[in-house]
């Protein structure tokens, strides 16, 4: 058998539409979140990839949110 899945958001995303986003991800195929933003017409301003199962230090977080506020 072929099985086939999508990934879908939970709750009310409609406030994405629109939004400008700066987004990162720490998983292994990053640009599956990314298409579900876009999915949601979100505008994204600039993507951030890091390794599957990133942990991310206060240092990345600070300057993600510099980057994302700059």
């Amino acid at each position: 058998p072929i099985f086939r899945a999508s990934i879908k958001p939970a709750g009310d995303v409609g406030w994405l539409k629109g939004t400008h986003v700066y987004a990162f991800a720490g998983i292994a195929r990053p640009q599956k979140f990314y298409e579900t933003l876009l999915a949601q017409e979100a505008v994204l301003k600039a993507t951030y990839d890091f390794p599957d199962h990133h942990p991310f230090s206060e240092k990345e977080l600070q300057q993600l949110t510099a980057a994302g506020t700059a």
